[in-house]
C-alpha cells in the first residue's frame, strides 16, 4: 500500500514536470506539483482550455496528503490528515488493499482528465497500464 501511494504521487509529479518541459512552457508561481497540474490546461493548452475536473484536483490533494504523511510523518503532514477526517492513531486502518485499488483508480481518472486537456500537446495522459509495468514489459 505504501508503495502504491508513493509511486502514484511520484508518477503524477514527474509527469507534470515533463509535460511542461515538452510544451516548452515555464511553470508560473509557487504551489508545487498540484498547482502545476491545476495551471497546466491554460498554461499549456491556452486560455480556451477547460479546467481540470474538481475530482482530479481533490485526488491530487488527497494523494499528496497521504504521501507526505507516509514519507515525512511530520506535524504538518499529520495535521493535513486530521483536516481530512483521519483521526490520530487510525491511519493504519486506512492503509489497505482497498485503498491501493482506490489510489490506482483515482490516479487513472486524473491522468485521463489531464490527458484530455493537454495530452496531445505534450505526452499522452498515463493510465495504470503504463504506470505499473515492469521495465522489461513491452
Amino acid at each position: 500500500m505504501v508503495e502504491t501511494v508513493v509511486l502514484a504521487q511520484a508518477a503524477a509529479e514527474g509527469w507534470i514536470h515533463r509535460a511542461y518541459h515538452l510544451a516548452d512552457v515555464e511553470p508560473q508561481g509557487a504551489g508545487g506539483w498540484v498547482a502545476r497540474w491545476q495551471a497546466a490546461p491554460r498554461a499549456i493548452g491556452g486560455l480556451g482550455s477547460r479546467n481540470l475536473n474538481a475530482e482530479t484536483v481533490e485526488t491530487l490533494r488527497w494523494l499528496s496528503t497521504w504521501r507526505n504523511y507516509l514519507v515525512h510523518d511530520d506535524a504538518r503532514a499529520r495535521e493535513r490528515l486530521r483536516t481530512n477526517g483521519i483521526d490520530a492513531g487510525s491511519e493504519a486502518a486506512y492503509l489497505t488493499a482497498d485503498m491501493a485499488e482506490e489510489v490506482i483508480a483515482r490516479i487513472d481518472d486524473a491522468f485521463t482528465d489531464v490527458g484530455a486537456c493537454i495530452g496531445w500537446r505534450t505526452l499522452a495522459g498515463l493510465h495504470s497500464a503504463y504506470l505499473w509495468r515492469s521495465h522489461d514489459e513491452g
